[in-house]
């Protein structure tokens, strides 16, 4: 459908009209615009449709940039869930270690509790102790010395001791008396002794305090054994007896 307009105001005009009713001017028909609204529609629907395809040419990258994010957030949701997981393997895992080392450790302490100085056992005869340790004297009647060993006092070598010894006692040919002693004057050295049995042996269950020396004494089930520590102004001595459990 073609319609006509004033050529001077755009207003329309009807057919036939020789006056623009709008604004007076006359009409010249060669000048009088035809517009092709059919044209216009179509113009109206393509600009519509572009309009259309332009935004969802802007939702769907949007939609996209949405989705990716959600994405992304489940991927650092999940990978934070594992981290989670893998952290908390990783402290059950070191807790584990940490109390196997310390049983270990206290059953080595124990362990260390359960011996006698020299790895000695109270089942050895004279003639055993002979063959398994060297450099073993008679002592007396029916006794033994062995080479002093500063370790057994726990002291080394760089203590230097002047002078140690350690003699074995028997009854009925079983080892029932062990004696160590050293002269130690230097009280630093005294505390290092007596810091080691603490350790080796626990809580001190008697301590005497004399004129000359102090004694302290543990009563060890574990060795069958009562353990006399004597520290004087210039020694140092230890006996271990054998109980009768």
């Amino acid at each position: 459908m073609n319609n006509k307009f004033c050529p001077n105001c755009g207003a329309p005009l009807k057919e036939g009209e020789m006056f623009c009713s709008n604004c007076g001017s006359k009409i010249d028909n060669s000048n009088v615009q035809n517009v092709n609204t059919s044209n216009i529609t179509n113009t109206t629907a393509s600009n519509t449709n572009a309009n259309t395809f332009s935004n969802m040419n802007t939702q769907m990258p949007q939609n996209a940039m949405n989705n990716t994010a959600n994405a992304q957030m489940n991927t650092n949701k999940s990978s934070f869930s594992n981290s989670m997981k893998i952290g908390i393997a990783i402290t059950v895992i070191a807790v584990i270690l940490v109390i196997t080392l310390i049983v270990k450790i206290s059953s080595a302490i124990t362990e260390a509790n359960r011996k006698l100085p020299y790895e000695l056992k109270w089942k050895y005869t004279t003639e055993k102790i002979k063959e398994e340790y060297k450099d073993t004297n008679k002592f007396g009647d029916d006794g033994l010395s062995l080479k002093f060993d500063p370790a057994e006092l726990g002291l080394t070598e760089s203590d230097k001791v002047k002078y140690g010894s350690t003699y074995l006692s028997f009854d009925d040919e079983k080892l029932n008396y062990i004696s160590i002693s050293a002269n130690i004057k230097d009280q630093e050295k005294k505390d290092k002794v007596l810091d080691y049995f603490k350790d080796k042996y626990g809580s001190i269950d008697e301590k005497n305090e004399g004129k000359d020396s102090t004694t302290y004494m543990w009563r060890k089930s574990a060795i069958d054994a009562f353990i006399t520590l004597s520290i004087g102004d210039d020694y140092v001595s230890l006996s271990i007896i054998k109980s009768d459990n």
